[in-house]
């Protein structure tokens, strides 16, 4: 995909400068991979390489100087990564939607973000019915082999989490917020339970980095993108939980509605629409298809892992909604301009730059 992985000081740089969008971002590291030649741009260097202009915003790199060298610090620390999109520890299905994060940081076990993954989310204001259902959800799901990703939101997102830890299974937090700080904060007891039963805390956000209302939906999108399918319990007709279906039905992945939200508007939209109803964890994962197992011959029983590979999805009896995702061959032709722009453009910019010093 990509020729040079940036620097770990340039994509920390980047990330710190929010105004880019994700694509932008990934264009701007692409072109500009080496730290001290992405601090020498000016803002009409950047702006040239995203292609937009950029108001009401300043570039201005050697302000971040000593806060990216106190994020250098705290992920020297502990199980710390700093992902790029390109790294093979990167996770597969999230690099292959619309507009992945350029950058993950990552909290636990990195080697959970390539298994296969189940989105469980919905209202942060649920009934005790879908509490109960997304704990039983998230703990069914764990024992039968799949992480559980949602969102560390209180309501159903925190549910699940705890179903799938009471489990002792893995589950992957996405914060909207740096990933130096859990938020919301009365939710820091879980995040660090989910670590200790083996699961991981993730973002796309620098340390440091306060949530902010528009980071919860490109949240969404992240727990989209980890999963091969997305159960949402209870959602009001407004709700942060139908930006995840839209998501999940833009990004080809299987959509399914919990019994326990037929009275919520939300749910019962989606279910009206066609996606398909489950009752429980059990019934999900039937529709699903389990996790392959695979044990070693020579291990103990006990030694067993759970393959990423998704399930066969071919000629499968009950499919939910028309999916608006192409094929992989269409995905290439897609994206194969881009990259072919991002080559050329990195060409022409580093002969003029090459230019510029050979004129001083």
């Amino acid at each position: 995909m990509m020729k040079k992985r940036p620097d770990d000081e340039a994509l920390l740089l980047a990330a710190h400068f929010e105004a880019l969008r994700p694509r932008e971002r990934i264009r701007l590291l692409t072109v500009v991979p080496a730290y001290e030649e992405l601090r020498a741009l000016d803002h009409g260097d950047l702006e040239m390489i995203v292609q937009r202009p950029l108001h009401n915003v300043r570039w201005d790199p050697a302000t971040m100087e000593r806060t990216i060298e106190r994020d250098l610090r705290w992920l020297s620390f502990g199980s710390r990564r700093l992902l790029w999109v390109d790294d093979a520890e990167y996770p597969e299905l999230l690099r292959e939607i619309y507009d992945p994060p350029a950058t993950l940081f990552v909290r636990g076990a990195v080697d959970v973000l390539e298994r296969l993954t189940v989105g469980v989310v919905g209202t942060r204001r649920p009934d005790p019915d879908g509490i109960g259902a997304a704990r039983e959800a998230g703990e069914r799901l764990a024992r039968g082999g799949f992480v559980v990703a949602s969102g560390l939101a209180y309501g159903i997102d925190a549910a699940a989490h705890r179903g799938t830890v009471a489990a002792h299974g893995a589950a992957v937090a996405v914060l909207g917020s740096g990933i130096d700080a859990v938020y919301p904060r009365g939710n820091r007891d879980l995040a660090a339970a989910i670590l200790e039963t083996g699961g991981t805390v993730v973002s796309e956000y620098a340390p440091g980095t306060e949530a902010q209302k528009f980071h919860f939906p490109a949240r969404n999108r992240i727990v989209v993108g980890l999963s091969v399918a997305m159960l949402i319990v209870e959602a009001p007709e407004s709700s942060g939980a139908l930006i995840s279906a839209d998501f999940a039905l833009s990004e080809n992945r299987d959509l399914f509605v919990h019994r326990a939200g037929s009275s919520w508007a939300g749910t019962a939209r989606l279910a009206s629409e066609g996606a398909p109803v489950v009752a429980h964890g059990a019934d999900l994962i039937e529709r699903i298809g389990a996790p392959r197992i695979e044990r070693s011959p020579v291990a103990s029983p006990s030694a067993s892992t759970v393959t990423g590979a998704p399930p066969n999805r071919t000629n499968r009896a009950k499919q939910p909604r028309q999916y608006r995702g192409g094929s992989e061959q269409e995905k290439l032709a897609l994206f194969a301009p881009m990259y072919a722009e991002l080559d050329d453009r990195a060409m022409r910019y580093r002969l003029a730059m090459q230019q510029e010093e050979e004129s001083r």
